[in-house]
C-alpha cells in the first residue's frame, strides 16, 4: 500500500494568506474610521456643554455671553461683505474654521483633528453679529445651526432663537 501524504498545496496556502491580508486590511480601514466619528461625537458633546454653560452664565449673571466661530467678522475685517443676502447655503459654503471663541472669558478652544466648525444663523440675524451666537439674560439667543465636520460626516447642533436651548442633531 502507497501510503499518501495529506497536506496543503501552496496554492490553497496563498489564496488564505491573500484572504487574510484583506481581512486585516478593512478591519484596520474601520478601525480608523471608527475613531475620527468618535471624535467628532466627542467634539459635539464638549461644544454642546459649553452652549448651555455660557445660556446658564447668561442667565444666572445677567449678561451676554457669545460663542465666536468666525473671528473675522468679529475683528472688522469683514467690512464690505454681503452678510444679508446670503441663503443657508452661503453660510454653509464659507470658510471653514478651526476653533471657536468663548465671551467673555475670551477663551479660544481649537477643535480635535480634521474638524472643521461653520454658524449657520437664522434668517433675519444674519447682521446681527455675523460669525457669532449670543445668549441674553432673559435665556434667548440670536439663535442658529453649528456644524462639525470631518472625513466621518457632521453634526448639527441646533440653538432656538426664543428659549436659547440647544440640541444635537
Amino acid at each position: 500500500m502507497s501510503k499518501r501524504v495529506r497536506g496543503f498545496t501552496l496554492l490553497e496556502l496563498l489564496v488564505v494568506i491573500v484572504l487574510l491580508i484583506m481581512m486585516v486590511g478593512v478591519t484596520t480601514i474601520s478601525i480608523v474610521s471608527g475613531q475620527d466619528s468618535a471624535m467628532m461625537k466627542t467634539n459635539a458633546r464638549q461644544l454642546l456643554s459649553t452652549l448651555r454653560s455660557i445660556r446658564t452664565q447668561a442667565v444666572t449673571e445677567g449678561i451676554e455671553t457669545a460663542i465666536i466661530v468666525d473671528r473675522e467678522f468679529m475683528d472688522g475685517n469683514a467690512v464690505g461683505r454681503d452678510t444679508v443676502n446670503r441663503d443657508a447655503a452661503d453660510w454653509e459654503n464659507k470658510e471653514n474654521n478651526k476653533s471657536y471663541t468663548i465671551l467673555p472669558a475670551d477663551e479660544e478652544i481649537l477643535l480635535s483633528g480634521d474638524l472643521t466648525l461653520t454658524l449657520i444663523p437664522f434668517a433675519g440675524y444674519e447682521t446681527v453679529s455675523p460669525g457669532s451666537l449670543w445668549f441674553y439674560p432673559d435665556g434667548s439667543s440670536s439663535g442658529g445651526n453649528l456644524v462639525l465636520r470631518s472625513s466621518a460626516g457632521k453634526m448639527v447642533i441646533s440653538v432656538n432663537w426664543l428659549t436659547g436651548e440647544a440640541i444635537l442633531d
